[in-house]
């Protein structure tokens, strides 16, 4: 038998990015607005996608204020 792939630990930087691209798909932002909205490169979102852990609360904070979500839409989903 093979080894098994190894899994992504699931962390709160997971849930959060994962629910920032989300409401992204739910907004209709391209990858441009949302690096405008979190304040970062359109490169950085792709960083972001394999290894949320450098997404700092200054870049979630700002993502809220442009969009208008509240932080435990980002924590619950």
């Amino acid at each position: 038998m093979g080894r098994k792939p190894e899994r992504t630990p699931v962390t709160i930087q997971l849930i959060v990015w994962s629910n920032i691209r989300k409401y992204q798909y739910l907004l209709r932002m391209t990858d441009d607005q949302l690096s405008d909205s979190l304040g970062v490169t359109t490169r950085t979102l792709y960083t972001y996608d394999k290894d949320p852990s450098n997404l700092t609360l200054e870049k979630i904070e700002h993502f809220l204020n442009v969009t208008g979500i509240e932080i435990t839409e980002l924590i619950v989903g």
